[in-house]
């Protein structure tokens, strides 16, 4: 009980809640609450962590201090963290790469600036599309992605976003699935005609 007490603050030290120890779940604050989850992850000393959707439900400040945390981690640890999050502005600040998914399939991925600055996919232009803008007309109506994501039964082999892109599409662009083909150096995407 003792090593696992010393152990226990040890880790709880370097995610900066040493204090959280002798107490109760609910009487820790959600950032003090995601701290012992990353303390509990570290503990086995992992080469990666999956984090998925980490700074959920917590206030901008308690995220930006979430995400710090994770970065001096993984700089101080030398591991990889995968970053699960629907926040693309947390995956702007923080990720090197990035995997655009759509229907449990990868449509397209690259360094994290370049596919910010050049999407190339439908369903990543109209991600990003949907972020509102500072410079944007004020009290205007957000962009939104039309349509509803298929169900597992209605998952078809091909281009799985087509019927929500508002392009033309032929009912083939929905049998055959596109190959994955880089378009720039480390730039990859789904090639279905119609999204590309």
């Amino acid at each position: 009980m003792l090593w696992l007490s010393f152990e226990a603050k040890k880790w709880l030290n370097k995610v900066r809640v040493s204090n959280a120890l002798d107490k109760y779940p609910h009487q820790l604050s959600g950032g003090m609450r995601q701290r012992v989850v990353i303390a509990i992850a570290l503990a086995c000393g992992p080469e990666l962590v999956i984090a998925d959707e980490p700074t959920t439900a917590l206030d901008v400040t308690i995220q930006a201090q979430i995400l710090d945390l994770m970065k001096s981690l993984q700089r101080d640890l030398g591991m990889s963290i995968i970053l699960i999050t629907h926040d693309l502005g947390v995956i702007a600040e923080t990720c090197d790469e990035v995997c655009v998914m759509y229907a449990g399939r990868v449509v397209e991925r690259g360094d994290a600036k370049e596919l910010f600055a050049n999407p190339r996919h439908a369903y990543t232009q109209g991600l990003l599309s949907s972020i509102p803008r500072l410079n944007g007309v004020p009290k205007s109506r957000l962009t939104t992605i039309d349509g509803m994501v298929p169900a597992l039964n209605e998952l078809r082999p091909g281009c799985r976003f087509c019927p929500r892109s508002e392009r033309d599409y032929e009912p083939h662009h929905l049998e055959v699935r596109p190959d994955f083909v880089e378009i720039s150096s480390g730039h990859w995407v789904e090639a279905c005609p119609v999204c590309t």
